[in-house]
């Protein structure tokens, strides 16, 4: 097999983790590239304040940020490949990544840091409706511009507020929040934010379908397009944008069979750097066995040697924060490091400065 890029380090994602993960790189001289399908910043693009970031002493957007983390990736120097990984696998001890593309990619190590996608949107009309380019997933998408344009932003979490609240600062002249259930899930302040700003709350509010609809086309209106939604009991909502915020899951279809081997029932494998976030023993000074916190099913695999996975994609929801993504994607590069400088100590016939490195992922 011909690759067209052999590396040390292989690194999919330049969200936070994928970012930390390359700057650590970089700061151990480890041959290692950075694979990304989107823009640097990952879901940071999205956020509209970031208040719970220690080290700023005021609040940060997230596209500032994410223009940061741009800067320092660029900063290293580490190649950068703008593609979409479409495969792994792992042959005779190196790991086999295939590009969308079509370039291929062999690496002794790997960090996952693939961050999430969105959950998949239970409406018939949905697929006409993004093709429509009115329908959104989050605000990465909305117009810069949506003077006086009306949106309806479908859930009730921090995501759904943070969109509605993006659309009234581009200048959207009505903007609904619809929540199915009797209470929103968003942050307090970002709930009183959006009364504040007069956007209508409509709880209890369960979207049948979405899709889109022509309005006028007489000879005196022009047709133009705009996106119905379903809301059985209420009356039907006509809106000029919508975006689904109903939550998202980890991104791991890289972890795929032959990746992965299932760890047996129970309570999970961990290293000693793992076991303050998922005691299995006895906790200190107690005499009952601590109890896990629950882990979602892709989490409780057993990962090959050399793959690591970073941020979202490793974290336990509702973790998934800036500050932990950061540390995660330093913490998988860290372990990477080890790992080659311990098989390279072994390629050459010593164990010398070797460290003993486990293979359960970050």
């Amino acid at each position: 097999m011909t690759h067209d890029i052999e590396l040390d380090l292989l690194i999919v994602g330049a969200g936070p983790a994928g970012v930390a993960a390359a700057s650590q790189a970089f700061r151990d001289r480890i041959a290692a590239a950075v694979v990304t399908a989107g823009p640097p910043g990952g879901m940071l693009r999205a956020a509209r304040t970031l208040t719970n970031l220690p080290g700023f002493d005021h609040p940060i957007t997230g596209p500032i940020l994410a223009k940061r983390l741009l800067d320092s990736l660029r900063a290293t120097g580490l190649p950068v490949i703008t593609d979409r990984v479409t495969s792994l696998t792992r042959q005779e001890g190196f790991y086999q990544a295939v590009l969308s593309g079509g370039a291929q990619v062999r690496s002794k190590t790997v960090i996952l840091a693939t961050g999430t996608r969105p959950l998949p949107a239970p409406f018939k009309g949905w697929h006409d409706a993004m093709a429509s380019g009115l329908a959104h997933r989050d605000a990465s998408s909305l117009p810069e511009r949506m003077d006086g344009q009306t949106l309806a932003v479908v859930g009730g979490g921090d995501v759904a507020f943070d969109t509605a609240l993006i659309a009234c600062d581009r200048g959207a002249g009505q903007v609904h929040i619809l929540v199915r259930s009797e209470a929103p899930k968003a942050a307090w302040h970002l709930q009183a934010e959006a009364r504040s700003r007069a956007v209508t709350i409509h709880l209890q509010a369960q979207v049948r379908d979405i899709r889109p609809w022509e309005q006028g086309g007489d000879q005196d209106t022009e047709t133009r397009t705009k996106i119905r939604l379903d809301i059985p009991d209420k009356a039907q909502l006509v809106v000029d944008q919508v975006a689904v915020c109903i939550g998202r899951q980890p991104a791991d279809e890289l972890l795929v069979p032959g990746l992965q081997e299932r760890k047996p029932p129970g309570i999970p494998v961990l290293d000693e750097t793992d076991r303050g976030r998922f005691p299995n023993a006895r906790a200190r000074g107690s005499t009952q066995a601590a109890q896990p916190h629950p882990r979602p099913e892709w989490n409780l695999i057993e990962l090959p040697p050399g793959l690591w996975i970073a941020g979202d994609l490793a974290s336990e929801a509702p973790g998934r924060f800036v500050a932990w993504a950061l540390g995660s994607g330093q913490q998988a590069a860290v372990r990477a490091a080890a790992f080659l400088r311990a098989h390279d100590n072994r390629d050459q016939g010593t164990m010398e400065d070797s460290v003993a490195v486990r293979d359960e992922g970050v």
